[in-house]
């Protein structure tokens, strides 16, 4: 647990109002000493118009505070857990210039004609190029490259050596990256004569547009790929309408529950140093998730629910989506080797911090934006995880553990009993169907299962 008393007073800084910052300008670019005045590196509150926003301690967690070669154990638990698989789920907090998998991606230009064309705002060929032909940059939407290998064979067989010496192990960096783009301009080369002949002669254009876009396009954004990923616990989503464990908690449970003193810390750290009686953001935030239905869900009896870890991660300026309404994130670090910078900045407030072994820092960031410099390395070895700790607001409609994996059961016994209610017939089905949660199938596979406790309540946590 955390405890603050017999420390010095942290030194105050006062802003009258934020710093002016156009998100266009930042969202997406990364940070350097042009985005901040003052470098912390000891303990600071930073109050804008009077009010507490960041509260910056150091050394406050005591597993952490040593770095790699003080707690090795849970140094080799984290480093796991950040590096356990490399997500391009990170948006443009992973850059707003894409240098991974350029070659399977539409440009902005061809992302921007299906949006706009699905809304009816652009109907004539010469709109189209224009919009189309303006923005060639890359975009985070990707194609379905099977789809248009399948659907223009003469395509296939003009990339087919491109994507055969792709894996030749021999081939430099520099040769790899050269044939991702030229791989990338044949894999889109469908899109303009499409345009030409199919549909600026289609007579319903909205509806031409949105089929080949089903067929050709994915519906899943993808940014480059980090390592970053999450101790705790999901929420529902459509295709996945049941709470679950992540992977890294699930695979080292053991790991996950030993390291609870860390959350703890977090989280009694929060309360002492940006709880107020005039603003009580702690409170608020403990009483809506200290009544969550599992001890899974806010990280054995905190007031988050979710870790992001991130390894090495340069994040870009960005704002924070996933924390709930009047959220609070905590970030703390444990490193190996020796860097300097990787230092977050607020450029909103002028101010960037030095994040190290068990520091910690709390603010709103998913109000004020931030991202980290670059990271100079001094020795070989040096990384660095970093530790964010927030509420995902769904979190607190969730049945308990049992009753979602029920609910998870259920969509496979729904694929092999139930395959009625899959319309496309595809073998993928995955046994999600609509209002399948208010269906007899369900409440006959609950009495069955003698868990008729569970609710009946959809992928929003709502009850239908």
């Amino acid at each position: 647990m955390c405890n603050l008393r017999g420390r010095p007073a942290p030194r105050r800084i006062d802003i009258e109002s934020f710093y002016h910052c156009n998100p266009e300008d930042y969202i997406g670019y990364f940070a350097d000493e042009s985005g901040y005045d003052s470098l912390i590196q000891e303990d600071c509150d930073i109050y804008v118009g009077g009010v507490k926003m960041i509260a910056f301690r150091k050394s406050l967690f005591p597993k952490l505070k040593e770095g790699a070669a003080g707690d090795p154990e849970t140094w080799n638990y984290l480093r796991w857990a950040a590096r356990f698989c490399p997500t391009d789920q990170r948006g443009l907090a992973a850059g707003r210039v894409l240098t991974q998998d350029v070659d399977s991606r539409l440009t902005c230009g061809q992302e921007n004609f299906f949006r706009k064309t699905r809304m009816g705002k652009v109907m004539t060929l010469e709109e189209a190029l224009e919009m189309v032909r303006s923005s060639p940059d890359y975009s985070l939407v990707p194609m379905r490259v099977s789809a248009v290998k399948e659907k223009y064979p003469e395509i296939n067989e003009k990339q087919a050596p491109l994507e055969k010496e792709l894996f030749k192990r021999s081939i430099s960096n520099e040769r790899r990256a050269e044939i991702k783009e030229q791989r990338g301009v044949i894999l889109r080369s469908w899109f303009e004569p499409w345009l030409i002949n199919v549909w600026a002669k289609a007579e319903d254009k909205v509806a031409c547009a949105t089929e080949t876009e089903k067929e050709l396009v994915t519906a899943q954004f993808r940014a480059n790929k980090v390592f970053s990923n999450i101790l705790g616990s999901f929420d529902r989503a459509p295709r996945l309408p049941y709470g679950r464990l992540a992977a890294t908690a699930a695979k080292k449970y053991e790991e996950f529950v030993s390291h609870k003193d860390i959350y703890q810390t977090a989280c009694s750290a929060l309360k002492e140093t940006l709880n107020t009686p005039d603003n009580p953001r702690w409170d608020k935030l403990y009483e809506k998730f200290s009544k969550v239905k599992d001890l899974n869900y806010n990280l054995f009896g905190t007031c988050f629910t979710t870790v992001t870890l991130n390894w090495n991660f340069r994040t870009a300026y960005h704002l924070d989506g996933n924390n709930c309404e009047g959220g609070i994130a905590v970030l703390t670090a444990m490193t190996k080797g020796e860097y300097e910078g990787h230092y977050l900045v607020f450029p909103e407030i002028r101010c960037a911090f030095d994040l190290r072994d068990g520091d910690f820092l709390a603010g709103d960031n998913q109000s004020m934006i931030h991202g980290n410099t670059a990271m100079i390395k001094k020795t070989p070895d040096a990384e660095r995880v970093s530790l964010v700790f927030y509420s995902r607001e769904r979190m607190t409609r969730l049945d308990d553990l049992e009753c979602e994996n029920c609910r998870k059961d259920f969509l496979a016994y729904a694929t092999v009993h139930h395959t009625e209610h899959c319309k496309s017939r595809k073998s993928n089905w995955g046994g999600v169907w609509v209002n399948m949660w208010k269906s007899q199938e369900w409440m006959d596979y609950k009495k069955k299962n003698g868990m008729e406790r569970c609710t009946n309540t959809n992928h929003w946590g709502r009850e239908i």
